[in-house]
């Protein structure tokens, strides 16, 4: 099911839901610098890169 957009749908979903068990709390997600799918999934999803090192990127969304 790869390439079908389900991951950013899902996440955006996730994020709906999140408000109901914690409130405006912001979320973070964690990608590997060269995993492109995943990047263009939070991007597509209102996060926004926080913090990057050659490990890992940090991002993050402040949605209510």
């Amino acid at each position: 099911e790869r390439g079908k957009g389900l991951a950013s749908k899902m996440l955006a979903m996730a994020m709906d839901k999140k408000k109901d068990y914690w409130g405006d709390m912001r979320a973070l997600a964690y990608t590997l610098p060269n995993n492109i799918p995943s990047i263009k999934s939070l991007g597509k999803t209102g996060f926004s890169l926080m913090n990057s090192t050659n490990e890992k990127n940090c991002y993050a969304i402040n949605k209510s």
